[in-house]
């Protein structure tokens, strides 16, 4: 569980009712293998970092990415905004680790293939069970 923060990003953003108003369980992780329809959410782990103590691994920081896939701008800021309420600060505990924190640490938006793209990074930190 050391690298599966997704676990984490999913069992939040799937259960937050607000989140789940707008994608209806469009929640993937990585990419998604067919056209599903918009608006849609991707997540993807970009790195991790144990930290070390004399006795062994401490924790982990862990910095995610969650894409918001839409047709429309404004409907991808919401849904944005909506995904960072439900994810910052948000503590949980499963039998593997324990996330302690989730920080947002920066978003960026695009356009590609006709789609509007909020890119909103986290940094997550946790300690392994």
């Amino acid at each position: 569980m050391r690298l599966n923060i997704a676990k984490h990003i999913y069992a939040v953003l799937s259960t937050d009712t607000t989140v789940n108003s707008y994608v209806n369980g469009n929640l993937f992780p990585v990419a998604t293998k067919v056209e599903k329809a918009f608006p849609l959410i991707l997540y993807e782990r970009d790195s991790a970092v144990s930290h070390y103590t004399k006795d062994g691994p401490a924790d982990m920081e862990t910095t995610a990415t969650v894409f918001v896939v839409t047709e429309d701008y404004s409907q991808g800021v919401t849904i944005a905004e909506a995904v960072i309420a439900a994810l910052e600060r948000k503590e949980a505990h499963y039998d593997e680790l324990d996330v302690v924190d989730c920080v947002h640490v920066g978003s960026v938006e695009g356009f590609q293939d006709r789609s509007f793209i909020q890119q909103i990074q986290f940094n997550f930190i946790t300690i392994i069970n």
